[in-house]
């Protein structure tokens, strides 16, 4: 559920990585980048570059 939560939240250009890992009660940003790394296989970051097509 909290990977779904967070696809989503990454799917919103609105909202920051900070914001996101705010939101999500992660205790800080570089953990929230570790977890989603681990579960998603990529960086926040990456994985948002990945939904721009081209």
């Amino acid at each position: 559920y909290a990977v779904q939560m967070v696809r989503s939240y990454l799917d919103n250009p609105q909202m920051s990585i900070t914001q996101i890992a705010d939101e999500m009660h992660f205790s800080s940003v570089s953990y929230f980048c570790r977890y989603v790394a681990k579960h998603l296989g990529m960086s926040p970051g990456q994985y948002r570059a990945s939904l721009i097509p081209g």
